[in-house]
């Protein structure tokens, strides 16, 4: 398959896509208004994005046979990781989780600052926090640290200890 089509599919199926989600967004429930704003936003911004895609493989001139993945074990590396990633969120938490696989993912692409490493990550899980949590009202889930508090910190981590023993 020519590069040209599969640009032309990709943006038409990433229109159709964000069409399809759409619709769904629109059931959601009165008490997730600000979730739905927030995928509302993303279906924007891949509407755009895919339209654009799709304008510029019709009217652009031919770049040439694609090439499908680059470094298959980057890939993957990648893939495997993602999947374990999101399956782990349900446990312990969007943190947690983000922060493993990133201290996981980076030395396995070439990585090889750990300081830089720490700092990023931190930061993205700052900013993270300060764009989705706080400003959006994007909840992300928490895993056993559900009920940790910061005025009752012992308790908490009590409670988080017990939770992952039923795990």
């Amino acid at each position: 398959m020519r590069n040209k089509t599969v640009s032309v599919l990709s943006g038409a199926a990433g229109i159709i896509l964000a069409g399809a989600i759409y619709t769904q967004v629109e059931k959601f429930p009165e008490y997730a208004i600000h979730a739905s704003q927030y995928v509302k936003f993303l279906l924007l911004v891949l509407t755009i994005l895919s339209g654009v895609l799709l304008l510029m493989s019709l009217f652009g001139r031919e770049a040439g046979k694609p090439t499908w993945v680059k470094a298959p074990g980057h890939f993957i590396a990648t893939s495997v990781l993602t999947i374990a990633m999101v399956m782990s969120l349900k446990y312990v938490g969007f943190y947690v989780a983000a922060a493993v696989y990133m201290a996981v993912l980076a030395p396995l692409l070439g990585l090889r600052r750990p300081v830089l490493l720490l700092v990023c990550t931190v930061l993205l899980l700052a900013v993270i926090y300060g764009v989705f949590v706080r400003f959006l009202g994007v909840p992300v889930p928490l895993g056993v640290f559900e009920e940790f508090t910061f005025t009752d910190i012992a308790g908490s981590l009590a409670k988080a200890k017990a939770a992952w023993a039923l795990l």
